[in-house]
């Protein structure tokens, strides 16, 4: 079974919260993200969390337990490719 952030967070506002901020840190804008969207663990292991806007102390120790929980089916592809590469 697959390791999904929204597992890790108490509500859905907070792991919209996180989802949100690391959508802004992957290139994109709020107003372009789309709805199921979720980051691969390859590429937020190389992000460091403290320096995100908008990711308090709450929010890194979440996604500090998330990454550490690791995921049986990650491609380690780093997902979607980023918004604006296509052109």
């Amino acid at each position: 079974m697959r390791n999904r952030l929204q597992t890790f967070c108490p509500s859905k506002t907070v792991h919209s919260r996180i989802v949100n901020a690391l959508w802004i840190e992957f290139g994109g804008t709020p107003w372009n993200m789309p709805p199921d969207w979720e980051p691969e663990r390859a590429w937020a292991r190389q992000l460091d969390l403290t320096l995100i806007p908008n990711l308090g102390p709450m929010s890194v120790a979440i996604l500090d337990q998330w990454l550490a929980a690791g995921d049986d089916n990650d491609d380690g592809d780093g997902g979607a490719e980023r918004p604006g590469e296509a052109e």
